[in-house]
Order: C-alpha cells, then structure tokens, then sequence
C-alpha cells in the first residue's frame, strides 16, 4: 500500500515553510532555519528527496527516519 510518512525537519534559509507550526515545535529548530512538515509516501523516496539537500536539511523524527538518513549519508561518504 502507499505507506504515509510523517517527517518535521528543519531546513535551511533556502527552504520556505509549506505552513504554519505551533510555537513549541517551532523551538526545535535551530537558530536560523525553519521547521517544516512533510509527509511522503515512503521512506526511500524521502531519503532520495530529504538528501538533495545536502547539509541544509535534519530530519528531527521520527527516528527510524534519522536512522534512514545517517545510514544513506554513511553509504556515500564511504564510497569517496
């Protein structure tokens, strides 16, 4: 089936909010970046897309998605 995941992230300046946070989710983010939330049909099409953005994006949950990030990026930085 097409499994929804549900991802907030802070992302860099580059990035603009698709919508408005409440103030307590909103203090997760770091000084200069902005949380958003996405939704995806899976986890590897997030990876694919959330990877994109370099350095300018952190997934902050749910875990099995840091996970899913932290591998990725292991993966390649292994490879160079």
């Amino acid at each position: 089936g097409n499994l929804q995941r549900f991802l907030r992230m802070a992302a860099g300046p580059t990035i603009a909010p698709a919508e408005e946070l409440p103030a307590e989710e909103l203090l997760t983010a770091k000084p200069g970046w902005t949380a958003l939330q996405l939704r995806f049909r899976g986890e590897g099409p997030a990876v694919a897309f959330l990877l994109s953005f370099g350095g300018d994006v952190e997934v902050l949950q749910p875990a099995s998605m840091r996970q899913a990030m932290f591998d990725a990026a292991r993966a390649i930085a292994a490879r160079y």
